[in-house]
């Protein structure tokens, strides 16, 4: 029986698949990606990257890391979904480790880029670590993500390098583009939440005229801000924002007209909310660049909990997607 969160390539053609040096593919790539600065290759020449000419995907090192190429303007990337865990790498573990499973994500995922290519023929660049983050956490700097195993750390170079490419292929192809980040969490508050690197404390307690006066510095829309004349309390959270568009179609989100931030008046104290991690910072734009970015935390009863759940989403996602890119790119 297939391992949840784990897809397959299917069989090679009879010529087989097409093995390529890591070095030769990326470092012209990556010398030239931007969005907080690019994964270095391997320091010896690695042939673990595959190209499998059935599928059209790119594989890394023992098919840890998967990389499916499209053609729109937008990446998505599931890095805390996967359920493989090869001996070879121990168990992270320390203060502060998290290895927590965003369970579901994967096909999330390939539901929604699914869901893409119904809605306008073309589909959305696709990154899935298969490692259990047990063994890799990718959302993290290299040293706390890999804690110093060669193995880890290959394949989250890989990881991010094969996000590098997408992102290169995006700005030759189309100027500009969007990057999601696909999560879960267990919160109880049923919704999904959009990190832009804004704390939810920021986003409660700053109001239109601050947003706007912000205008996308410090977030990981500051490309997109800078693009535009559109005040940036719109593109955030108003209407025609991310979040205000899933909450019309039925999709409760945060942040959105409905919910400025993270607060909610019945509930006394802090409510929990992800505000964007390692891999929103590092392929968004908050640093120079023109891919965006959001990292997308989906709550599980009613988004991920079930095929009929993430098919359903899926629609209503990529239905977003396609609105967003009209509005924005």
């Amino acid at each position: 029986m297939q391992d949840e969160g784990r897809s397959r390539p299917r069989t090679a053609t009879s010529a087989g698949p097409r093995r390529v040096r890591w070095t030769t593919l990326l470092i012209a790539l990556l010398a030239a990606c931007s969005g907080g600065g690019s994964a270095p290759p391997p320091e010896e020449d690695d042939d673990g990257i595959r190209f499998d000419e059935a599928t059209g995907y790119w594989f890394g090192t023992n098919d840890w890391v998967e990389y499916r190429p499209g053609t729109l303007p937008v990446i998505l990337s599931a890095p805390h979904g996967g359920g493989v865990e090869p001996p070879s790498i121990p168990d992270r573990s320390g203060v502060g480790i998290v290895t927590v499973r965003d369970s579901r994500t994967i096909e999330t995922t390939i539901a929604a880029s699914d869901a893409v290519l119904a809605r306008t023929g073309e589909r959305p660049h696709v990154i899935i670590l298969h490692l259990r983050r047990t063994k890799l956490d990718a959302n993290r700097d290299i040293g706390e993500a890999a804690l110093g195993n060669d193995e880890a750390e290959n394949a989250w170079r890989e990881y991010h390098g094969f996000i590098d490419m997408a992102k290169q292929t995006v700005t030759t192809d189309h100027g500009s583009g969007l990057y999601l980040d696909m999560h879960g969490h267990g919160h109880a508050v049923q919704r999904l939440e959009l990190g832009y690197l804004l704390t939810g404390s920021q986003l409660d307690n700053i109001d239109a005229a601050g947003l706007d006066n912000l205008d996308g510095q410090n977030t990981s829309l500051a490309g997109l801000a800078a693009r535009t004349e559109a005040p940036f309390s719109g593109i955030l959270r108003g209407p025609d924002s991310f979040g205000g568009l899933l909450e019309a179609a039925g999709v409760p989100s945060v942040p959105s007209p409905r919910w400025p931030g993270p607060a909610i008046d019945s509930i006394p104290g802090d409510e929990p909310y992800f505000s964007g991690g390692y891999s929103t910072r590092r392929h968004g734009s908050v640093a120079g660049g023109v891919i965006d970015g959001i990292q997308i935390e989906h709550n599980f009863t009613g988004i991920r909990g079930t095929a009929a759940d993430r098919e359903a989403y899926a629609v209503v996602l990529a239905d977003v997607i396609a609105t967003w890119l009209d509005r924005w790119y």
